[in-house]
């Protein structure tokens, strides 16, 4: 049995109200029968075998919470239930309707708690005063942030602006708006931006490097996913080329190599980015390259598993695509430097590869068969040209490592650091 219980207002008091008897439940499916009965933001927790209360935010954590609820030596899973205050004088956003959210002329004054993931996700139910209800984190970070203007927007949800409303640091904020189940709106494409957000926290939770972007934490409302990110002020490099146009070779030079660093980082803990080209790789202020956006990321071990439907494993966008990749005859380390070589040719350029061909299907096919590598630009010196052949090898097997590329290839050798305006070196050591 799974039951429930709400907290008095002062938080000391519990009593039993609600009960469950489906072992079956997802979280979302408990989410959504309280907020039915209470018509309140919620936070839940649980009781551990040590009796502690512990935040459940997701399936894995219930299924955490039966796990520990049979160790108790217990027939019945405890949840207990907290209304989610916010601060005073903080705006409480209204629940979010099931249309996109809309770009915002001004900063909202949406004051909400996060926390931040941790290798333990171990909290305890803090003394509430008068100004907060929040938990106090024995291994996790508890963050005030209010909500501002929209950056941008991709395939499956939209960044905006987000400061830290405790520090002011600022962050970025990926949001989605999540129809309830089995509403009208939960179609394949919200069921599919979903996997692809819960997959793009999965891989990006653990990665710490300075050629990464940062995760921060995630929140879950009652109809809204926001995760958490480090703010990059520079702007992607899609947006760069935008700006300024095509880019001078020694910049590209030192992007690509940084490029590269941070792929051997993802290749070394396991995980296929999948989708690297300009648009998913940030520039801070100071020139350090910052890979984002891991939504089509994967592990080894689950691209080896395959997937029943083709098109759905086909991962990434078509210009950057290895023909195996289109092929369906493998998604391996190698396909991401196939598309860090498209992503060259894009910095050069100011546009990806195969850009005259407009048709999708008619570029897919051509990837697919073709025999020869996209166009390289012929101003490029011989070492950059080197570089994009061997990029472009049509056997994956035969494309260097990024090991191997930053331990002995010309182009992307590590060069004589230059001064900034800050005066501080751009760019990593080697």
């Amino acid at each position: 049995r799974i039951q429930c219980r709400k907290r008095d207002e002062d938080g000391e008091e519990a009593r039993w109200v609600f009960r469950m008897d489906d072992s079956s439940l997802h979280f979302s499916d408990i989410y959504t029968r309280l907020l039915d009965k209470y018509g309140e933001r919620l936070v839940i927790t649980y009781q551990d075998e040590d009796d502690e209360w512990i935040l459940l935010q997701n399936d894995e954590d219930l299924e955490e919470a039966k796990r520990s609820g049979k160790e108790r030596a217990k027939h019945k899973l405890s949840l207990s239930v907290a209304q989610e205050v916010h601060p005073r004088n903080a705006r409480v956003p209204s629940a979010p309707s099931s249309d996109p959210p809309q770009q915002q002329d001004d900063a909202a004054g949406t004051g909400k708690t996060i926390v931040r993931d941790s290798s333990a996700r171990r909290l305890v139910m803090s003394k509430l005063s008068d100004s907060s209800r929040s938990f106090s984190a024995e291994h996790g970070l508890v963050l005030r942030w209010q909500l501002g203007k929209r950056i941008g927007s991709g395939a499956f949800a939209e960044v905006c602006h987000g400061i830290n409303a405790d520090t002011g640091e600022l962050m970025a904020v990926k949001q989605i708006t999540v129809p309830p189940p089995g509403s009208t709106d939960q179609n394949e494409r919200t069921a599919d931006a979903i996997k692809a957000l819960q997959r793009e926290i999965d891989v990006m939770k653990d990665l710490e490097h300075p050629n990464i972007v940062r995760y921060l934490g995630t929140e879950m409302t009652s109809g809204r996913l926001n995760i958490f990110l480090e703010y990059v002020s520079g702007g992607s490099i899609a947006s760069l080329l935008a700006n300024f146009g095509p880019l001078d070779e020694s910049v590209v030079r030192k992007y690509t190599r940084q490029i590269l660093v941070g792929l051997e980082f993802l290749h070394s803990t396991g995980i296929v980015h999948c989708d690297i080209k300009g648009a998913n790789i940030l520039v801070t202020e100071e020139g350090v390259i910052k890979l984002a956006d891991f939504n089509s990321s994967k592990h080894l071990g689950s691209i080896a598993g395959g997937g029943s439907n083709p098109l759905k494993s086909m991962l990434g966008t078509p210009q950057f695509m290895a023909p195996e990749v289109i092929r369906q005859t493998g998604h391996g380390k190698k396909a991401d430097i196939w598309s860090v070589g498209c992503t060259v040719i894009q910095m050069l350029t100011g546009s990806p590869p195969w850009d005259e061909i407009t048709n999708k299907i008619a570029l897919l096919f051509h990837i697919a068969t073709t025999h020869g590598p996209p166009a390289i630009p012929e101003s490029l010196a011989p070492q950059g040209k080197a570089f994009l052949l061997k990029c472009f090898k049509l056997d994956p097997k035969e494309r260097p490592s990024c090991r191997e590329f930053l331990k002995g290839d010309a182009f992307v050798r590590q060069q004589a650091a230059t001064q900034s305006f800050s005066g501080y070196p751009v760019g990593l050591e080697g």
